[in-house]
C-alpha cells in the first residue's frame, strides 16, 4: 500500500504550517515539533487533517493515563518507574517549553488551549501513531493518517519512504483475503515498550525484556581505573542493560567482569574486551551477581510467575478489567525473562566449571 507524501504529517508539513517560523528558529526535539503541530491543527476547524483528528481518542490506554489503582497492578515491574518518570517529565517539559515560547513569541499561544493535558495528548498521539525513520542519524516521526490504525503483531512486514514514488509504502509479508484483518509489525518490541508507547501487550511475546541497572561501586578503591577501562571501550560506568532471556548480553557481562575484578586481575582486563573470562573466580562471581539481581527483581512482584500463569489461564481472567489483564500479562512476561536468565546462568555455570577447571589444569 502506498500513501502519497502529501497525505502525511511530517516535520516538513509542520515547518510549512502556522508555527513554521517558530520551528525554524527554535531548536526543538522532532517529537515536540510534531506535538505542537498537532495541537495547532486540532484547534483549526478548517484543518485538512480534521477528519483524521476527529476519530482520534481523547485519551489513550498507555499507562500515563492509568489511575493509581491501575498502576498498582504493575507493582514490581521495572516499567512502573519509567511511567512515573514520563508523567513527571511531561509536566516539567510543558512548563519549560511554554515559558520559553511565550517569552520569545508573546501572544502566539493561548494557554487555555495549550494545556499540559493537551500537550500530553499530542505527545501520546505521536508516540502511538508515528512511524519512526532514521534520517541523517536522527530519529524522525512520520504520521500517516489512517495507516496508523493497522494492528501490530510479530509478523513479516515492512514500511519505507519511497522518494521516487513520492509515497510512504507498507508491504505485508503475506497474502490476505477480503475481510481478513491485516497486521503489520512495528518491530521486535518487548511488551514494556508496546505498553508504554502504544497501550497494549502481546501474549507470550518472544521479545520481552527486563531492564537491569549495572554500575561500578564508587567506594571501590579501583573505581577510577575500572571506569576508565569501560569508557575506553565505549561503555559507561553506569547504564541500563536489557535481559531478554534467550542469551546474556555480551556488554553486560563485560561490565560485570570489570566491576568484580580483584586487584591481582586488573592486568588481565584486555581479556574482558576480547569476550574472554578473566578467571574462574571472577566468572563465578559474575554469575552469582546476575542470579542475585534476578532474585531481587523477582521478589519485587507481589505474585509469583506460577500464580500469574494460573490466573491468566483461568476463566476468571476474562472478567478482569482490561488494564488489570494487561498488567498481569506484562508482569508474567518479565518474570519469564528473569527465570530464563537464571536458567541460562545455571547452564553457563555448569559448562564453565567443566571448561574452566580443564583450562586451569592445562596451564599447570
Amino acid at each position: 500500500m502506498d500513501v502519497p507524501f502529501k497525505y502525511m504529517l511530517t516535520l516538513k508539513t509542520a515547518q510549512e504550517g502556522p508555527l513554521g517560523k517558530i520551528f525554524s528558529e527554535k531548536r526543538l526535539n522532532p517529537t515536540v515539533i510534531m506535538a505542537l503541530h498537532l495541537m495547532n491543527e486540532k484547534q483549526n476547524a478548517t484543518s485538512a487533517w480534521k477528519p483524521w483528528l476527529d476519530v482520534l481518542p481523547s485519551t489513550f490506554e498507555t499507562p500515563i493515563y492509568w489511575s493509581e489503582a491501575d498502576l498498582e497492578e504493575m507493582k514490581g515491574s521495572t516499567l512502573l518507574s519509567v511511567v512515573q518518570k514520563r508523567q513527571d517529565t511531561i509536566v516539567t517539559d510543558h512548563k519549560a517549553l511554554f515559558e520559553s515560547l511565550n517569552k520569545d513569541y508573546p501572544g502566539t499561544f493561548d494557554m487555555a488551549k495549550y494545556t499540559v493535558g493537551e500537550f500530553k495528548w499530542a505527545l501520546s498521539t505521536v508516540w502511538s501513531r508515528a512511524f519512526v525513520f532514521n534520517v541523517e542519524k536522527q530519529l524522525v516521526p512520520v504520521i500517516v493518517p489512517f495507516a496508523d490504525m493497522f494492528s501490530h503483531a510479530n509478523v513479516e512486514s515492512e514500511f519505507s519512504l519511497e522518494e521516487e514514488a513520492g509515497a510512504f509504502r507498507i508491504k505485508a509479508g503475506q497474502d490476505y483475503k477480503a475481510g481478513e484483518p491485516v497486521y503489520i509489525s512495528l518491530g521486535q518490541k518487548p511488551n514494556s515498550q508496546l505498553l508504554l508507547n502504544y497501550g497494549f501487550v502481546l501474549d507470550q511475546n518472544p521479545y520481552d525484556t527486563v531492564m537491569i541497572n549495572m554500575f561500578l561501586n564508587e567506594d571501590d578503591p579501583f573505581y577510577d581505573i575500572k571506569s576508565k577501562m569501560l569508557k575506553a571501550r565505549g561503555q559507561p560506568a553506569e547504564t541500563l542493560y536489557y535481559l531478554g532471556g534467550s542469551d546474556l548480553p555480551a556488554d553486560f557481562l563485560r561490565a560485570l567482569r570489570v566491576q568484580l575484578m580483584k586487584p591481582s586481575e586488573l592486568d588481565s582486563y584486555a581479556k574482558v574486551f576480547d569476550n574472554k573470562r578473566v578467571s574462574l573466580e571472577n566468572e563465578l562471581d559474575v554469575y552469582r551477581q546476575v542470579v542475585a539481581a534476578c532474585d531481587t527483581l523477582l521478589k519485587q512482584y507481589p505474585t509469583s510467575a506460577v500464580n500469574d500463569s494460573k490466573a491468566i489461564a483461568s476463566e476468571e481472567f476474562k472478567a478482569f478489567a482490561e488494564r488489570k489483564q494487561t498488567a498481569m500479562v506484562l508482569r508474567f512476561g518479565e518474570k519469564r525473562v528473569l527465570h530464563r536468565t537464571v536458567e541460562l546462568i545455571s547452564q553457563a555455570w555448569s559448562q564453565f566449571l567443566i571448561s574452566g577447571f580443564a583450562d586451569e589444569k592445562a596451564k599447570k
